[in-house]
């Protein structure tokens, strides 16, 4: 309930008729009644962006009488211009939901919304969330609405092949969660790939296929997540390509300071600012050490940049830069990586590059901490720590946790050695 923004409460039956007397403006876009992949693309981020191109690139070519369905939410022209230049792709942009949905199914939509809301608040009479929802409430019922008009159009749109996929990086959405719905109605495969570490936010899941990061969150899903859904450690594909696209670390010269790459996280609950500034605080070294390392901050996409530039000011760090350029181009210049909890540390694992938790209050957010224990980098809580960390990296003395074993990227199924392809390995 906390996710949802509060307002002063408002009627909701003028809203619910407010939502119905929107027209249907526009036709649900056709596909190819056999076309048998399809990859919903949801904003700009190019994390997202980049795990399923991979993926695409092989249903094309395998898919070779009718081509790949590659759904747009938002993605940049460019974006939409490189998949297209993939060859049997088509990119289809979708349209506002409330263009291509009638109005007695939005009526229905509405109707259904107010009851689910009105359930959820007699479920949780006598608890102190009752009252969350009461002031919440209005927001609740839009996205049990906007989900419901996502089912009816995917229910519209996906075609009827049994052997038909669907793709994803995130259940967030409530569109998502739509496309999911409808794929399960059709008896559809419904791949997703995760993004991120262990967090509801983007984990939901109805998917049939869930695709971890590592077999650590394979075992912790898989007694999460309904019967019917496999969980599957099978590599991921932006982190193979990382591997493949980014080259061994530099020669760096004895006495010559180090790069290093810090991946911020931005606040997001449970993460709170007080942490990410504690986080934070842990490079702002003394002069001695700090001369020992060049540092570049890479913030995250969804992070306020205004926020991290006044939070490095008020603890002292001194940044040598931010990055403007890409995640493989980052890795690529560093040396060593460091951030509190964020999934690019391990692309930097991936890359050969020494790896740091920053985390002063030692929480091990997203299963970080079990990475920890089975020896993918190395914690760091306090300063002190991080001077006697900086100084084997200056000398080249890092050993194991934070110099990351092959095997162990291996045996946590991270990234795999063999080329087996990934339909191959979703067993489509």
């Amino acid at each position: 309930l906390h996710s949802f923004p509060t307002r002063r409460s408002s009627d909701l039956g003028l809203w619910a008729v407010g939502k119905t007397l929107l027209a249907a403006k526009k036709s649900v876009p056709s596909v190819e009644s056999n076309s048998r992949f399809h990859f919903l693309f949801c904003g700009t981020h190019s994390a997202h962006f980049d795990t399923l191109v991979p993926v695409v690139r092989e249903a094309a070519a395998l898919s070779k009488e009718m081509p790949v369905c590659a759904w747009s939410v938002e993605l940049k022209p460019e974006q939409e211009s490189f998949l297209a230049g993939i060859g049997n792709v088509r990119v289809i942009r979708l349209p506002n939901l409330y263009s291509c949905v009638t109005i007695s199914n939005k009526f229905r939509a509405a109707r259904r919304a107010l009851r689910e809301v009105f359930a959820l608040e007699r479920l949780l009479k006598g608890t102190g969330h009752k009252e969350e929802l009461r002031r919440r409430r209005s927001y609740v019922a839009e996205s049990v609405f906007l989900y419901l008009l996502g089912v009816d159009f995917w229910e519209k749109a996906l075609p009827r092949p049994r052997s038909s996929v669907v793709f994803t990086t995130t259940e967030g959405p409530s569109l998502v969660k739509g496309l999911f719905e409808a794929a399960r109605n059709r008896n559809l495969r419904a791949v997703h790939f995760c993004h991120g570490f262990r967090h509801a936010i983007h984990q939901v899941t109805r998917a049939t296929d869930f695709c971890v990061y590592s077999e650590l969150d394979r075992k912790w899903f898989q007694s999460r997540v309904e019967k019917d859904c496999t969980v599957r450690a099978i590599g991921n594909p932006r982190m193979e390509a990382i591997r493949t696209t980014v080259g061994p670390p530099r020669s760096r010269k004895p006495g010559e300071p180090f790069r290093l790459l810090f991946f911020s996280q931005g606040e997001e609950s449970p993460y709170t600012a007080g942490m990410m500034k504690a986080d934070l605080a842990i490079l702002a070294a003394e002069p001695s050490v700090r001369s020992k390392y060049i540092l570049r901050i890479r913030p995250h996409p969804r992070e306020p940049f205004d926020v991290l530039l006044k939070d490095v000011k008020e603890i002292g760090l001194v940044v040598d830069e931010f990055s403007q350029g890409t995640l493989a181009g980052d890795i690529s210049w560093c040396d060593a990586a460091a951030t509190p909890w964020s999934t690019a540390l391990l692309e930097a694992a991936v890359a050969g590059r020494p790896c740091y938790w920053t985390d002063a209050g030692g929480h091990g957010f997203g299963g970080t901490g079990d990475l920890q224990r089975a020896g993918l980098g190395l914690l760091v809580k306090t300063k002190e720590e991080w001077a006697q960390a900086v100084e084997k990296l200056f000398l080249f003395q890092t050993k194991p946790p934070a110099a990351v074993l092959k095997s162990t990227l291996n045996e946590l199924r991270i990234c795999l050695d063999d080329s087996v392809p990934w339909i191959e390995r979703l067993q489509i």
